[in-house]
């Protein structure tokens, strides 16, 4: 996409998208008007899609660092603490930990 104020409406609408759809509409505009969008893009609109399905799980925050992914939930998270700690135990051999302080 040459124009860039073309490209900045573009980033604009993905980042503020507040649903799957309006993901797939954007992206869907983006291929009418310019043909099929290099990967930086899609990995851009997957990265949209994510956001939203953290959201929806009560997410609050995903952050990769050191080799280590790190997931906070919000406080009203719907997940359930016991199945999250089964879950973690059950991967301890890979090196996952359960943290109830997000340390």
């Amino acid at each position: 996409m040459p124009e860039e104020n073309q490209r900045l409406r573009l980033y604009k609408k993905i980042a503020g998208a507040t649903s799957e759809a309006a993901v797939n509409e954007v992206r869907a505009e983006m291929e009418d008007r310019y043909g099929a969008p290099p990967d930086a893009t899609v990995f851009l609109l997957e990265a949209a899609m994510l956001r939203l399905q953290c959201e929806r799980m009560g997410i609050a925050q995903v952050d990769r660092k050191r080799g280590e992914l790190q997931i906070r939930f919000m406080e009203n998270s719907a997940v359930d603490p016991q199945t999250l700690m089964r879950l973690v135990a059950k991967n301890a051999k890979r090196g996952a930990q359960f943290t109830p302080q997000g340390c």
